[in-house]
């Protein structure tokens, strides 16, 4: 998404705060599973029992001194195509989010099953991290260390952002997606 420039004005920054602080805070709904992104708005969200999967790599600014550039992004680049073309691979993928060289994912597990196939995803992701470091390896280039968190819990999904600008983002908050980064 690509912002574009406008100009900030105080008083109107100012109103759009106290509507948001002054806002009803009751309008959280219970969901069994993770409702489509299209029912949320500014001032609504929902609470839903969901899994949270984090893989972050460990030491990546070791890579930044050691490779230039062009090498750092094909390095990250397969790693990160890769892991979001592993962690789709579940039936109640909701959210995919890339934060630099963490990928993590929310996950609709109303089901123990549902959270069973999720350790599957997260063993293909360690596998892939297997499969990548052997072709790193080949290249003369270092392995990658990742971190894995798994979690279930409930959380809060809001959407926020800038209202009439596009620029938003659903925002997931709760134990279970804080447990799952702390423990990759």
């Amino acid at each position: 998404m690509e912002a574009t420039s406008s100009s900030y004005v105080f008083a109107d920054s100012n109103k759009r705060i106290n509507e948001i602080l002054n806002s009803p805070g009751y309008n959280y709904e219970e969901k069994d599973s993770i409702p489509a992104r299209s029912q949320l708005s500014f001032a609504n969200g929902f609470y839903v029992n969901c899994s949270a999967m984090f893989v972050d790599m460990r030491h990546s600014k070791e890579l930044s001194s050691k490779y230039k550039r062009p090498t750092l992004a094909r390095i990250f680049r397969s790693y990160i195509s890769e892991l979001v073309a592993v962690m789709r691979d579940h039936e109640g993928v909701s959210e995919i989010s890339i934060q630099g060289d963490c990928v993590w994912g929310v996950y609709d597990t109303p089901r123990k099953s549902n959270i069973d196939e999720l350790f599957h995803v997260a063993c293909s992701a360690s596998s892939l991290i297997d499969i990548l470091n052997w072709k790193l390896a080949k290249k003369n280039l270092a392995e990658i260390e990742v971190g894995i968190g798994l979690s279930w819990g409930r959380a809060l999904m809001i959407k926020a952002g800038h209202k009439g600008s596009s620029i938003n983002d659903v925002v997931w908050m709760g134990d279970v997606v804080n447990e799952a980064s702390a423990l990759c």
